[in-house]
């Protein structure tokens, strides 16, 4: 895993994640988001995502954002059973920095959470 957090999430109402849940390749970050929390049981409908203070990434370069709605083809043990579904959300770079997306009810259709890659 990377040393230095690159990449804020902020899901609405939860609190801020900054480490990777997996890390496939040195140049790929997974985030395993869960639908609610204890503290927040309304699914979150909308995620900002942005470099964190510091990190900048090369010029003409900029980090896709993709989300999954199906985290259990991320489980432990599952061995990719099932197909990770990810769908194109944004960027974010030089010049944009941060973005905001609307997932929509990601985590109420999206059992156990969503994946952000």
């Amino acid at each position: 895993m990377a040393t230095q957090p690159l990449f804020g999430l902020l899901p609405a109402g939860q609190p801020l994640i900054t480490a990777p849940s997996i890390q496939p390749n040195e140049t790929s970050f997974l985030y395993l988001i869960p639908s609610t929390t204890p503290t927040n049981p309304k699914p979150f409908a909308h995620l900002a995502v942005f470099l964190v203070p510091g990190i900048t990434l090369p010029e003409n370069t900029a980090a896709a954002i993709y989300i999954a709605q199906n985290p259990a083809a991320f489980a432990p043990g599952g061995g990719g059973s099932a197909a990770a579904n990810f769908r194109f959300l944004g960027g974010v770079g030089p010049g944009k920095e941060s973005a905001m997306f609307k997932v929509g009810g990601a985590g109420t259709s999206a059992e156990g959470g969503v994946v952000i890659g």
